[in-house]
């Protein structure tokens, strides 16, 4: 008997017949069916995915490659060690007085007629109320932030595509071809993680591909993070440290040699 992410599996899979299904989109199902079952084989993710067998070994290979899973005769294993994202409504009530600051910082920095990316975290959603008074064009990925956007009648446009729902940050494939269309003069992304070791990380590789494709398409992107999210480290990278500059609520010492902080005042 077929069960209910199988089920979703297999609708999805239907729907694009005739046509190649997006490897973003493979990889986010195997992902999704793999966490589920915690053993997976081969056969099986062929039959789901309508692809061949070459095909899913080689995203499994890649899923493997990002700490997901371990590759097993016949199939893989969920390695069960990827932190769930906390929901974007407990998020907002973390540190609160810390990404304010921070937020309020941000926001300092923009100016007029500026085209900005807001990613879908909880710093860059205090920002809002901070941008009401500005002529600016702002695009973002959130879900709870356009909300918040035409709250302030801030012009805003809204990423298409698959939508996370802890985090109602919308992903995927058809999110990454809308972004490739904009270049933003400047962007505010959220991270989980920060070390020295490792960078910028997130714990989604979807989330990751997101923020990878805004610092590209960004003249001066920012990092947002509050001092709880140095020295940890996340199964994805994102970027360097040397890539972006970072705001935070108070400075790091550690981290002088190797980050461009700017302290939220």
């Amino acid at each position: 008997m077929i069960d209910f992410l199988e089920a979703l599996l297999y609708n999805v899979v239907e729907s694009e017949k005739g046509d190649k299904m997006l490897k973003t989109k493979r990889l986010e199902l195997l992902k999704e069916l793999v966490e589920q079952k915690k053993l997976v084989h081969v056969e099986e993710c062929v039959q789901l995915l309508n692809t061949s067998e070459s095909t899913v070994r080689r995203d499994l290979e890649e899923l493997e490659k990002e700490g997901i899973l371990t590759r097993v005769h016949g199939g893989a294993k969920y390695n069960g060690k990827i932190k769930d994202e906390p929901k974007i409504s407990t998020k907002l009530k973390t540190n609160f007085y810390e990404k304010d600051l921070i937020a309020k910082h941000a926001s300092q920095i923009v100016e007029d007629r500026d085209c900005i990316f807001l990613d879908a975290g909880s710093t860059t959603y205090n920002m809002i109320p901070y941008l009401a008074d500005k002529d600016i064009t702002v695009i973002t990925n959130g879900i709870t932030h356009i909300d918040r956007l035409i709250e302030y009648n801030i012009e805003s446009y809204l990423v298409g595509g698959y939508i996370k729902p802890s985090t109602k940050a919308i992903l995927g494939e058809e999110a990454v071809l809308f972004l490739q269309k904009y270049y933003f003069d400047k962007a505010f992304i959220g991270v989980n993680g920060i070390s020295i070791e490792n960078g910028f990380s997130t714990p989604d590789i979807r989330e990751s591909t997101i923020k990878q494709v805004v610092i590209s398409r960004t003249k001066s992107p920012y990092f947002l993070a509050d001092h709880t999210k140095f020295d940890q480290s996340y199964f994805v990278k994102i970027a360097d440290l040397s890539d972006c500059k970072v705001i935070v609520d108070q400075y790091i010492e550690k981290y002088k040699e190797h980050i461009k902080m700017e302290v939220a005042q």
